[in-house]
């Protein structure tokens, strides 16, 4: 499903597409990569793309 909605943002937003592929690959990092220490910097980066996105579909629609 994730796939999907960064795929129909490509087309139609591509921030938008580029933001939630970023925050895909943070929280795979975070959710299967057992090596990887989760670094508060992650957190934030997270946190920064989730609100953007969000400020940015809320202008949109």
């Amino acid at each position: 499903m994730h796939t999907k909605v960064i795929e129909h943002f490509k087309s139609n937003n591509k921030t938008i597409s580029n933001q939630l592929k970023s925050l895909k690959d943070l929280r795979h990092r975070a959710d299967y990569v057992l090596n990887n220490s989760i670094e508060k910097r992650d957190a934030g980066e997270s946190l920064r793309l989730a609100k953007g996105i969000l400020t940015t579909l809320n202008y949109l629609y």
